[in-house]
């Protein structure tokens, strides 16, 4: 599964001592551009040969001037058809030379022996290159746990999160000047850890905006700009009167972003196992088909008069549907990150990778994963096995399931569709 551009498919601070520099990884081949041109330029030795040949005619018929002239005026058209000929080829090597600094510009960066510790005072760098950030994207239980620890298992190098509270450890910003995120995953001692990055691009976790459980729709309902500014936010910091506040980073830290779908139904049901665990008023209700609908139930109570003055997204058949307002918001989620990524965040490159695709073909989706990070397997890594999650379709009817699809129908866009089309066929 090769990446496409903007939607190519594919398929959760305290210092720290620095690590041992890692071995150095190996560089792409370069230089072969101008060494092709230069081959080019050289395949040509008739133009040197006419020269010669001319030259040499002259000189041993000096005493015959029409012959002279004759030659003459050949030597001038040579010179010419030389002149233009070389002006032709020099023309060629600069265009060329400036299209491959225009792409190395934009599409390629060095890779380096360089080590990035945690407790530099300047900002985090493999070797003289700012390091660069490629945001895992995903609305909450699609993956995004195995997805790190993936990169991380078979790379045996760090991944990042926005969220500070997901170390065990004391929290570890990537970026000294940035102690509100993003920060180092699973830091860990340095027997255990995974090393600091030497090349390729940071897996940033990060989930943006508008996923909330039990919440209003005025606390959800985001626009595209407002999204994308809850990706790149961090952890609470505060200042020095004890005031706390969000700090974001910059989005030229970004290069790069995978963008993680599950299925819609799979989705909200792990959704409600999730936040069973995590608070423990919604503990009471049973891990079972019947728990989960009295925890939708329960939702769709407590929120019914607020989401019946937004009529134009919760009509009476979307009102009908268990947790209707988790499958709205997974549908503004998935619509936003496509907006985000394009027309605010301006990331040049986005991978989709489908949940199903490490069951379906888990080689291929890592594989392709690592390429798209231009991240290096490690030879003597043993990537973190899958365990495929339940699916749970059969905690809806046939008619709540129709109903899903027409609210699919009405409010997600082109490019969500595109991608979550399959879960209805």
């Amino acid at each position: 599964m090769s990446p496409r551009r903007t939607s190519g498919r594919g398929g959760g601070a305290v210092a720290a001592s620095p690590e041992p520099a890692p071995s150095t990884p190996r560089r792409r081949a370069g230089g072969k551009r101008g060494a092709s041109s230069a081959s080019r330029l050289h395949a040509r030795p008739w133009i040197a040969g006419a020269v010669r040949d001319v030259a040499v005619g002259t000189a041993n018929d000096n005493d015959d001037k029409q012959k002279l002239r004759s030659e003459g005026e050949q030597l001038a058209g040579v010179r010419a058809k030389c002149t233009f000929m070389v002006g032709v080829l020099l023309g060629g090597i600069v265009c060329m030379a400036i299209a491959v600094s225009a792409s190395a510009g934009t599409t390629q960066f060095l890779r380096s022996n360089g080590v990035m510790t945690a407790d530099t005072s300047a900002s985090s760098t493999v070797d003289d290159r700012p390091l660069q950030l490629a945001l895992l994207m995903s609305f909450p239980n699609s993956g995004t746990s195995y997805t790190s620890q993936l990169v991380r298992t078979a790379t045996r190098q760090k991944t990042a999160s926005n969220y500070r509270s997901e170390d065990a450890g004391s929290a570890v910003a990537v970026f000294p000047d940035s102690p509100s995120g993003p920060f180092w995953s699973e830091w860990g001692d340095k027997e255990t850890a995974p090393g600091l990055p030497t090349g390729g691009f940071l897996l940033t976790k990060t989930h943006c905006g508008g996923y909330c459980v039990d919440c209003l729709p005025v606390n959800y309902l985001k626009t595209s700009q407002s999204f994308a500014q809850h990706c790149l936010e961090g952890g609470r910091v505060e200042d020095d009167n004890g005031n706390a506040r969000v700090d974001s980073y910059s989005k030229d830290l970004v290069a790069r972003a995978v963008h993680l779908i599950r299925d819609p139904f799979d989705n909200i049901v792990s959704r409600f196992h999730l936040a069973r665990k995590n608070f423990e008023k919604y503990a009471v209700y049973p891990s079972t088909r019947e728990g989960f609908r009295d925890f939708c139930a329960s939702l769709g109570e407590q929120f019914r008069k607020e989401e019946q003055s937004h009529g134009d997204i919760f009509d009476e058949a979307a009102l009908a549907i268990p947790c209707h307002a988790d499958f709205f918001r997974y549908i503004q989620w998935h619509n936003l990150a496509f907006l985000a990524v394009s027309d605010h965040l301006e990331i040049p490159l986005t991978r989709v990778l489908l949940y199903e695709d490490y069951t379906h073909s888990p080689r291929e989706a890592q594989g392709a994963l690592l390429d798209f990070l231009e991240l290096e397997r490690d030879a003597a890594a043993e990537p973190a096995p899958f365990l495929k999650g339940k699916t749970y379709r059969h905690y809806f009817t046939t008619a709540e399931i129709a109903a899903v699809k027409e609210l699919f129908s009405k409010h997600a866009s082109s490019q969500t569709l595109e991608y979550t089309r399959h879960y209805f066929q």
